[in-house]
């Protein structure tokens, strides 16, 4: 099963990648020597590091970029029907409560108007 880690430690991986293989990867996490850049692999564990440089890894969603698919995907549902059926009052139901909790809470999500 491939972890869940962050863009920043993806892209840490990756950076690390470039000049390093795997092996070399871990024996600089053990030795704290990763460097400032690469910092944030050090919120995983040894185990969890070489999960993911040998099976893959899943690169978690941001809750916004959760936010704003969920509302992209109800938004797109809406445009799509003429006639307002029970479903479509239910998608612009939604869509007025992402947009409305966004406002409430002050949060901007690029896409997404309050």
């Amino acid at each position: 099963m491939k972890p869940k880690i962050t863009k920043e430690q993806a892209k840490a991986i990756e950076v690390l990648r470039t000049d390093n293989n795997d092996s070399r990867i871990l024996e600089m996490y053990v030795e704290d020597s990763v460097g400032y850049n690469c910092a944030s692999i050090r919120d995983l564990n040894l185990i969890e590091l070489a999960n993911a440089l040998i099976n893959g890894y899943v690169v978690e969603k941001l809750p916004e970029e959760m936010v704003r698919e969920f509302y992209d995907y109800n938004h797109a549902k809406h445009e799509q029907s003429e006639a307002l059926s029970p479903e479509d009052h239910y998608t612009a139901g939604t869509e007025w409560g992402i947009r409305h909790t966004l406002y409430l809470l002050d949060i901007k999500i690029e896409g997404i108007s309050t």
